[in-house]
């Protein structure tokens, strides 16, 4: 079985901040005979006649200061409750026992920096499971945090990942786990390493990969406040560089609106260790069956 992942023109949003806002990619399988497609076909029309199903829609906006950095992004996506019993914004309903299929498309705007993606959720269990997707990303200016005349940062670049999570949580405590592999490749390759802004690394003009991980721990003091701490690591394969970021957020909510404020430092192999400020809104239009 051959896997095949969509490619689409857009920009890459902001590094994934805050406890649980993932995003990315459009994956298709298609079988190597006809047994595989008839496979497929009665696994769809099984979640689309046995499932709980339903649109959702989320927009916010990401904000780092160090390196600069941010974006105005949207997520849509159709949701199927594959087992289990779950309300989509519920928050009486706190049963983690449930499992879903998500596919969704998200886009993100900083002007002349702009992204298109598609991914598919799939978790077995509310609190475990994946993401598989891929982005496009079109940058039609140089960027201030970085040096541009010795890297590339304008043109198109794609963007393929999977994704595994874990989140556990109990009396108000939560942590999370977060593993993802991303392959980089340019529309055009040249000869000089690229930008990747998210991780803040160049890598390799011919493509390249690089590996990411964070590790979360909160606490939800009610329903309107809660406070964490994490810790995001990317290092490239093929450049072997890295980046670091430990940092802070408090985060408000009331209704569908949420407002996270905090900050940490960076460091990586291209910029010096210094303090970042963050800043993450989301307003929750239509809520998914994603853990809040």
């Amino acid at each position: 079985m051959k896997v095949v992942s969509e490619k689409f023109g857009g920009k890459i949003a902001g590094d994934e901040l805050m406890i649980a806002f993932g995003r990315k990619f459009i994956v298709r399988i298609f079988g190597d005979d006809f047994k595989w497609r008839a496979t497929a076909i009665v696994i769809f029309c099984f979640f689309s006649s046995a499932a709980v199903a339903g649109v959702d829609l989320d927009v916010g906006a990401e904000v780092r200061s160090y390196p600069l950095s941010g974006v105005v992004e949207a997520d849509a996506g159709y949701d199927f409750l594959l087992w289990g019993t779950h309300t989509a914004g519920d928050s009486q309903q706190s049963s983690p026992w449930y499992g879903y299929l998500r596919p969704h498309i998200d886009g993100s705007t900083a002007g002349t920096y702009n992204q298109l993606g598609g991914s598919v959720d799939i978790y077995p269990l509310s609190f475990l499971g994946g993401r598989f997707g891929g982005e496009g990303i079109q940058n039609d200016a140089n960027y201030t945090a970085y040096d541009c005349q010795t890297y590339e940062c304008r043109g198109r670049f794609y963007r393929t990942y999977a994704q595994a999570d874990l989140t556990l949580g109990a009396a108000g405590f939560f942590v999370q786990a977060r593993w993802r592999r991303e392959r980089w490749t340019q529309g055009a390759v040249g000869i000089v390493d690229f930008i990747e802004p998210t991780s803040g690394l160049a890598l390799r003009a011919a493509g390249d990969a690089q590996t990411y991980y964070r590790g979360t721990f909160g606490y939800k003091f009610n329903t309107t406040w809660s406070a964490a701490a994490a810790l995001v690591y990317y290092q490239s394969d093929i450049s072997n560089e890295i980046s670091r970021f430990p940092f802070a957020v408090v985060r408000f909510q009331r209704g569908p609106l949420s407002l996270g404020i905090g900050g940490g430092v960076y460091e990586g192999s291209l910029k010096s260790q210094a303090a970042s400020a963050l800043l993450i809104l989301d307003y929750n239009i239509i809520p998914s069956l994603r853990l809040q």
